[in-house]
């Protein structure tokens, strides 16, 4: 319920939190893998537009760049 209302403010601030989200509940060891993978699916599904869709994945690459970058050293 909680998403469902923040999805009706403006500019879409689920898209916005979307890598922070993602960044944390692939940190948390209590989140399992099938759990992981069905609130991304639900979290997604606001997503409406492609132009976000591509910039959250160019988001979430940069992000897995920079992760690999900092466990080097």
């Amino acid at each position: 319920m909680f998403f469902n209302e923040l999805a009706l403010k403006g500019k879409n601030p689920v898209y916005n939190l979307l890598p922070d989200i993602i960044s944390r509940l692939s940190n948390d060891s209590s989140v399992t893998s099938d759990h992981f993978r069905a609130i991304l699916k639900f979290l997604i599904t606001f997503i409406q537009k492609d132009k976000q869709t591509e910039s959250l994945v160019e988001k979430l690459c940069h992000r897995f760049n920079q992760m690999d970058i900092d466990c080097k050293f």
